[in-house]
């Protein structure tokens, strides 16, 4: 193989190997993001508001929905509810980044197998959220299962913001 060649080969190498590792945050490797939340009024309630990640992402983010309880082991993205916070925060999420086990792998660039994000239903004082409240935590665990960290967490935000979405696209480099 000619010098020529060679410097083309490995020219090429670099830049395909640094597109693959262009990305900074985990994410999820496919659209559609299949989500199961059970058939419930927060249930539909969380749903909602993926559906509204989806509409303001303009396709960078899609999500298939589903609440038929035999589908749920089957999606990427469950959704369970409790009445307590967890570490000070109303939700958590629990993410798999591989189906060998728990363990993170690659996560720095890597991406998403399986998330399980836990919601409560209750405020710090274990007063229920009002519906508008829930989606407000909604939203804000919608955006981190997305690979946005920092989501800024306000229990008055019923909209995406433009800021949002630059940090969804940046993620997904949209």
């Amino acid at each position: 193989m000619n010098m020529g060649k060679r410097f083309l080969l490995t020219l090429l190498m670099c830049v395909i190997g640094s597109s693959v590792f262009a990305y900074e945050n985990p994410r999820w490797f496919h659209m559609p993001v299949s989500v199961y939340a059970a058939k419930t009024t927060q249930g539909t309630t969380v749903l909602n508001a993926y559906k509204a990640w989806q509409s303001a992402s303009a396709g960078t983010v899609r999500f298939m929905y589903r609440t038929a309880d035999h589908l749920q082991p089957l999606s990427n993205i469950t959704i369970e509810f409790t009445d307590k916070w967890m570490n000070g925060k109303p939700y958590s999420i629990s993410q798999k980044y591989s189906m060998f086990g728990e363990k993170r792998i690659n996560t720095n660039r890597g991406f998403y197998y399986k998330q399980i994000i836990t919601i409560s239903t209750n405020n710090k004082n274990g007063k229920p959220f009002t519906s508008a409240q829930l989606y407000s935590v909604a939203l804000a665990a919608a955006g981190e299962s997305l690979g946005i960290k920092d989501i800024n967490f306000d229990m008055n935000k019923s909209k995406i913001t433009k800021d949002d979405v630059q940090a969804l696209k940046a993620v997904y480099k949209k």
